[in-house]
């Protein structure tokens, strides 16, 4: 289900991508990897917030998860590049 929800996320689809990615969250709730792919949809429908709550639920499940901890100092660079 993640590689499809991928395939929509690299075809622009973001939509339909957060939605498989949501359903693989539902179906494999103690994978950090469907809650990290979430957030990498989220981001790049430009849903900050969002992206960052769910790299968060992968990391507090998978602390050594590197791309999460990379969007999120990306993120938080962002934010205060912002101000």
């Amino acid at each position: 289900m993640n590689e499809l929800g991928y395939k929509y996320l690299y075809k622009g689809d973001t939509e339909t991508a957060i939605d498989l990615f949501k359903l693989n969250t539902e179906a494999f709730p103690d994978a950090p990897n469907t809650w990290d792919s979430l957030a990498e949809g989220y981001m790049e429908n430009k849903q900050y917030s969002l992206a960052e709550k769910y790299y968060k639920k992968s990391l507090d499940l998978y602390p050594e998860n590197e791309n999460a901890k990379v969007k999120l100092k990306k993120l938080e660079e962002s934010v205060n590049n912002d101000l």
